[in-house]
């Protein structure tokens, strides 16, 4: 399947994504970011390379964040340290997110439209006006297409064996962006042995590969077992991230349970799982087994959340998309023969039209506590050299506090937030 001229409607989210972008983003880096942009100002004032890699920083809290560190070096030297920079690398994970979804599920632009719609939300707004989060963002696109990656495989001959090398890399990008990329070893399990593609025999074996390097990347990059082990919380976590992806929400949500959120939530899940167990009745599991994955995926990647954070972030959210994408997805190859076989499809897009009321909301809303936020630090640090005695508007970091000598590398370099002084 290739894109054709009619694909271009695919890109009107994306256009909506980057004026939000425009109107609100801030050119400062924040908090985390402050961690990247530490990293290059050694790289810069290192007299080696190897000493200098040795002292940048490759991780940050439970997560490895390696590749998107080493992207940020020649991307925010070339725009001077704009965080509107890494911004665009968040949107450019979503499209890519999109284009696999469209060359690889949908037959058609009309059906890849509603994903469109749902991946580049503003609903989601904190990875639109927070640089720091395109990690999130690589994570997500490296194992959306590794995924992809995998099930295209039709044996394992030698040359199938690269492409298999290939996919597993892919995710192994993910990981290596942020460590929730690790779910889509176990939904690429589940999809091997869901595929008709592949001899029984070779399906298991690649699904017990798939779980040995989930076994290894958690033991490798996880901050060990999650702290809040109640998996009826978890269950209507998880439903609030699906639902607050579409309506969106404040900055952190605190509390789970049965509200309009998790119901909206259940509305993409419950068909999803309907569609799956139609297909699998019916003999015809390998045809959804690509969007099955993405969809367990962010499950996955989201109840690991939900066990190791006492809240539901805004940018959390950016691992609920691969999962209410992969829902529709699954609705929409389920073989439908039978009346009944598309109601899921049904009811899932009836839950994206609320979409339309959550670019409302980001737009004159949610996004509005973010800016107030992002402005005070921003504010701060435009401020620091003359007062670096003021109270600082943002949480604590991992060590990382900005300083003077942000400050002055940032003024050194004309990010735009300086450029005035």
């Amino acid at each position: 399947m290739k894109l054709g001229p009619r694909d271009a409607v695919l890109v009107a989210p994306a256009v909506v994504a980057a004026i939000f972008v425009y109107l609100y983003a801030l050119p400062n880096p924040t908090s985390d970011e402050w961690l990247l942009l530490r990293n290059a100002m050694i790289l810069q004032r290192s007299d080696s390379l190897s000493g200098a890699l040795g002292a940048m920083s490759f991780r940050i809290y439970d997560h490895p964040i390696l590749v998107p560190a080493l992207v940020y070096l020649p991307v925010a030297e070339v725009f001077n340290y704009d965080s509107r920079a890494t911004i665009a690398l968040t949107l450019l994970a979503l499209f890519a997110v999109l284009v696999v979804f469209r060359l690889t599920i949908t037959r058609s632009t009309a059906s890849a439209f509603p994903v469109a719609v749902v991946l580049f939300s503003p609903a989601v707004y904190v990875p639109l006006l927070w640089g720091f989060q395109f990690t999130l963002g690589f994570s997500v696109a490296f194992a959306v297409m590794g995924l992809a990656v995998l099930h295209s495989a039709r044996g394992l001959a030698l040359r199938q064996w690269v492409r298999l090398s290939g996919g597993f890399a892919l995710i192994g990008l993910g990981i290596g962006s942020s460590a929730g990329a690790a779910f889509a070893l176990p939904a690429a399990a589940v999809m091997f042995l869901a595929s008709d593609r592949l001899p029984r025999r070779e399906r298991l074996l690649l699904a017990v590969i798939s779980l040995a390097l989930f076994v290894v990347a958690v033991a490798a990059f996880s901050g060990g077992a999650g702290r809040i082990l109640d998996p009826i919380r978890t269950a209507f976590y998880v439903l609030d991230a699906l639902g607050t992806a579409i309506v969106s929400a404040p900055i952190a949500i605190y509390e789970f349970g049965v509200n309009p959120r998790s119901l909206l939530g259940a509305l993409i899940a419950v068909p999803a799982l309907v569609a799956a167990g139609m297909a699998a009745r019916n003999g015809q599991l390998a045809s959804v087994a690509l969007p099955l994955a993405l969809f367990l995926f962010g499950i996955g990647a989201v109840a690991a959340i939900a066990m190791s954070r006492e809240y539901l972030a805004n940018w959390h959210l950016q691992y609920a998309l691969p999962a209410i994408c992969g829902a529709y997805g699954v609705a929409y190859a389920l073989p439908k023969r039978r009346r009944a076989e598309m109601l899921p499809l049904a009811v899932i897009v009836g839950a994206f039209v609320m979409a339309v009321y959550g670019y409302g909301t980001a737009f004159t809303r949610h996004r509005a506590d973010y800016q107030r936020y992002s402005g005070a630090v921003a504010l701060y640090m435009k401020s620091y050299l003359a007062a670096p005695d003021m109270m600082k508007p943002y949480p604590p970091t991992g060590g990382w506090d900005f300083d003077a000598e942000m400050a002055r590398f940032l003024i050194e370099k004309r990010n735009p937030l300086f450029r005035s002084d």
